[in-house]
């Protein structure tokens, strides 16, 4: 008896062995980056086998490459309790993001081709309802945004912030752009929709719109307020172009030889030459690529993912950020023309640069055609600094201004911090 007994339970585990196998196999071939929807299927369904929560698992593998190249930078969700809001925090940003984006590329992804345009208040209204809030510091094509999810997607608007909410009739989600609101339906998962919902604790944060101060009535309405003071790591700044290691590597990357055909320029650059290409550097960290011909910097594709992963796999290559991030805040095509331009971000915040933008990359269908760009890197020096109270920043804000943190690079080696004023 005793042995049948063991016979039966060596069975079993090698049942569960077996099972565990293919689970493992699977999630190895349909692993979250570049996965078919036919594979993604094939996972959503074992997930619901083994009673998983069906967004976890979609989501616990976010190495989508291109998914870097720009994360929301504030996401709020309402409950039944109050709201929970993320932002000014690099690490709770992209905690948030991989328990979150899941719902936001599922309602993407099954969303009606018809939408609705509709008014600021219904906006806030629905805003009002249990739902996730996305909002990006640039607007994107949603093509775009959805790639970066891994999904795909029919509607076609730019969109600088959206939102899955959950009305009486269904669930909709909601896109900022700039012309105004859009509403579409959509289906998500109710049950995956509800544990990610019960899962978070409000903080007392709120939109603008949500708050009655008087001073709060001149900001962007979806300006996110939190409660206390809110306080922010300090840095140092340095200029990795200064040391001659580097700068030889950079070139190098860049396609160009660094040691035969290098010259200086009347205004004190040096610049390196290879077929039709010339690129400048200064001292100071400025970085000029000219290309007047089809140059070997070229994306795969002259689509606008291709772009933008391509530009971004090359800033990776050649910059030293430290501690600090550069995230896509802008892409803009015109014909066969794009620019795409790129921001550093520290601790969740943009830093201002007085030269502008840290990278703006132009492409001529899929060649890059010039390059502009600002070699800066950042470490956190384990200091804070508090910030001037936000019901005070907000009266001296310019009207409609979106009330966020920055920190200002002036050149030196270190930042100051400050509420955005632009």
């Amino acid at each position: 008896m005793q042995t049948r007994a063991a016979e039966i339970i060596k069975n079993i585990l090698l049942a569960l062995l077996a099972v565990t196998a293919v689970w493992l196999a699977v999630l190895a071939y349909s692993g979250y980056n570049g996965q078919e929807p036919e594979q993604r299927g094939v996972r959503t369904r074992f997930s619901e086998l083994l009673g998983q929560t069906r967004y976890h698992v979609v989501f616990q593998d976010q190495s989508n490459a291109g998914s870097v190249a720009a994360r929301p930078v504030r996401i709020s969700v309402n409950t039944a309790f109050g709201r929970m809001s993320v932002q000014r925090n690099a690490e709770a940003l992209d905690e948030a993001y991989e328990r979150f984006g899941g719902l936001l590329g599922e309602a993407m992804e099954r969303a009606e081709v018809q939408s609705e345009h509709i008014s600021a208040q219904t906006l806030f209204e629905t805003l009002g309802r249990p739902g996730v809030y996305y909002a990006y510091d640039g607007t994107f094509p949603l093509p775009l945004l959805a790639r970066w999810l891994g999904v795909s997607t029919s509607l076609t608007f730019s969109a600088q912030s959206m939102a899955v909410a959950r009305e009486s009739d269904g669930f909709y989600l909601l896109l900022v752009t700039p012309n105004g609101a859009e509403r579409v339906r959509t289906e998500v998962d109710e049950n995956a929709f509800r544990t990610l919902l019960d899962q978070s604790r409000p903080d007392g944060s709120a939109f603008a719109f949500e708050r009655t101060e008087a001073s709060v009535g001149r900001l962007d309405p979806l300006s996110l307020l939190s409660l206390g003071t809110v306080a922010m790591p300090t840095a140092d700044a340095e200029n990795p172009a200064a040391g001659k290691e580097y700068t030889t590597a950079l070139v190098e990357q860049m396609g160009f030889n660094p040691y035969v055909g290098s010259y200086t320029t009347a205004d004190g650059r040096t610049a390196y030459e290879e077929g039709t290409s010339t690129l400048y550097l200064d001292d100071g960290g400025s970085l000029v690529l000219q290309s007047t011909s089809s140059g070997s910097l070229r994306a795969e594709s002259a689509e606008l993912w291709a772009q933008v992963e391509y530009a971004r796999n090359l800033l990776e290559r050649i910059t030293e950020t430290g501690d600090a991030r550069l995230y896509l805040t802008g892409a803009e095509t015109k014909g066969d023309e794009t620019v795409l331009t790129f921001d550093y971000y520290l601790s969740g915040a943009r830093i201002r640069l007085s030269a502008g933008a840290a990278a703006v990359i132009r492409f001529s269908g899929s060649t890059v055609q010039r390059m502009e760009l600002t070699l800066r890197s950042y470490r956190l020096n384990g200091g804070t600094e508090a910030l001037l109270p936000e019901i005070q920043a907000a009266a001296i804000e310019r009207m409609g201004a979106n009330l966020t943190v920055c920190y200002v690079d002036a050149g030196g080696d270190s930042l100051s911090l400050g509420w955005d004023l632009n």
